[in-house]
């Protein structure tokens, strides 16, 4: 990576942790960005919705909370 793409990186680690910024995929040269966001929405969205399962099997939600529908 370069500096910059570094930079971003250990922002979304900060941001979101580890796991989910690992799963975001790079934005290469000549990727459509709309495309582009609509997938991080969608890896978002999938492990939002894993954590969210996570702390309702702990006790620590209530069943009917979900996570977000819309992350925009």
């Amino acid at each position: 990576m370069i500096s910059r793409e570094q930079a971003g990186f250990d922002n979304l680690k900060r941001n979101l942790g580890t796991d989910l910024a690992s799963s975001i995929p790079k934005l290469r040269p000549g990727m459509d960005e709309d495309e582009y966001r609509a997938k991080v929405r969608e890896v978002c969205r999938e492990v939002a919705g894993r954590w969210s399962d996570h702390f309702v099997k702990q006790g620590k939600l209530p069943a009917k909370s979900r996570a977000p529908q819309s992350m925009e």
